[in-house]
């Protein structure tokens, strides 16, 4: 599996500065990449994974299929930015017809990293649920600050819908300082987004528990 360290800003918008960076992103960096991406999440009936700061996801995404685990490496901090170790491969897209099946093992069939397998020991693997996303990826190749740009709309349980920008890079301090310093000049000021998508889609379901 693909190791890396990810490091990231996370920053709220209103739809309207959604719908507004849509159309500036478009034009200062070209036409982003379209991708729509349906997300599942997977636990231990007790949950321990989520008790020690990792997650498995699997992802569709305009029809390939995308493992992704993670473990997060430090709180959020005032500015929005999130690390966490992650490991990726992508998989054969017809395992996710398969998923439901009781006769798939997922934590047998899945290559997932040490830290996962020692979590779960022979715990199985449950679906946890999941949300959707449609994604605009911009690439920034500014000196000394490159960046991938991640626009996302999410819809979570109870069909909330959130917005936000996505800055994956190697360096966030000057990537953060040059993107808040183009949507300050924009009319939008940047709001840290303290929570993952994937915290946010754990607090949607519970307030859709019964």
């Amino acid at each position: 599996m693909r190791h890396h360290r990810e490091v990231e800003l996370k920053w709220a918008l209103r739809a309207d500065q959604y719908a507004e960076l849509c159309s500036r992103l478009d034009h200062e960096l070209g036409p982003a990449r379209l991708l729509r991406q349906d997300n599942r999440f997977f636990d231990s009936p007790d949950h321990c994974l989520r008790q020690h700061g990792l997650n498995i996801r699997l992802r569709h995404e305009n029809g390939r299929l995308l493992l992704t685990c993670k473990r997060r490496l430090a709180a959020a901090d005032a500015h929005g930015l999130h690390q966490h170790d992650e490991w990726e491969e992508w998989l054969d897209a017809g395992l996710w017809s398969r998923l439901d099946d009781p006769q798939v093992e997922l934590a047998h069939v899945l290559p997932l990293p040490a830290p996962i397998i020692a979590s779960l020991g022979e715990a199985p693997l449950q679906a946890q649920g999941g949300f959707s996303n449609l994604r605009r990826e911009h690439d920034d190749h500014h000196p000394g600050a490159s960046a991938l740009l991640c626009l996302d709309r999410t819809v979570y349980p109870g069909n909330r819908i959130d917005h936000e920008l996505e800055i994956e890079t190697a360096q966030p301090q000057e990537a953060g300082d040059r993107w808040r310093a183009t949507l300050t000049a924009w009319g939008m000021t940047p709001v840290a987004q303290p929570l993952t998508k994937f915290a946010r889609f754990l607090s949607a379901s519970s307030a859709q528990a019964p």
